[in-house]
């Protein structure tokens, strides 16, 4: 099975100052707090039985890249409040643009 996160990914996250190896898992427990506080209690199973890897991550935001993934993990953000924001890291952010084309300003 190929890797969703290539040489090449994690070469370019260098020159954004992100150390893929390190801060994926910063990444994801980011988001899964993000979403523990955004999405449906009927959802707080899922997040918790998520594992700290990219690909377990993808799994949970509907099997990424699909187009159901995209719609979920925009929607995720559609009228996201500044207090839910504000427990994402400037490293988040940047791997929430650089894999899933989500930019926050």
């Amino acid at each position: 099975m190929k890797s969703f996160v290539s040489e090449t990914d994690v070469l370019e996250l260098i020159k954004y100052n992100i150390n893929y190896e390190e801060d994926i898992i910063v990444f994801i427990n980011e988001m899964k707090q993000y979403f523990y506080n955004t999405w449906l209690s009927e959802y707080h199973k899922d997040i918790d039985n998520t594992t700290n890897t990219i690909e377990d991550f993808n799994i949970l935001i509907g099997g990424f890249p699909s187009t159901d993934s995209s719609y979920i993990i925009s929607d995720s953000f559609d009228d996201a409040q500044d207090e839910d924001l504000e427990i994402l890291s400037e490293k988040t952010v940047g791997i929430l643009g650089y894999f899933y084309h989500i930019y926050l300003h």
